[in-house]
C-alpha cells in the first residue's frame, strides 16, 4: 500500500503504546493492545500490527510482542510486506 506520493503505508490497526492520554484517548498499554489482538482473532487470516515508539521503555515492547506471540501470532519483517 502506499499513499499519494509513493510512499510505502503500513497500517497498524493495533495502535501504538502511550504511557498517558494523548489526543483525547486513553494511555493504551501493553496489556490493550494484545486485548486488541486477541480480538482481532474472530477474523480468519488476521493480521495484527503496532507501532512502537523507540524513546518508550523497551519492557514495553517486550510485554506486548510476549503477549501476542502468546496467542499464535508469529512476527514478520516489514521488509516481507507487500
Amino acid at each position: 500500500m502506499s499513499d499519494i506520493y509513493g510512499g510505502a503505508v503500513y497500517p497498524e490497526n493495533l495502535g501504538n503504546i502511550t504511557e498517558g492520554e494523548q489526543n483525547n484517548h486513553a494511555a493504551r498499554t501493553p496489556e490493550f493492545l494484545v486485548s486488541r489482538a486477541n480480538a482481532n482473532l474472530t477474523v480468519r487470516e488476521s493480521t495484527a500490527s503496532f507501532f512502537f515508539h523507540p524513546y518508550l521503555d523497551i519492557e514495553y515492547l517486550k510485554k506486548t510482542v510476549t503477549g501476542i506471540k502468546r496467542l499464535g501470532y508469529e512476527f514478520r519483517p516489514v521488509t516481507e510486506l507487500k
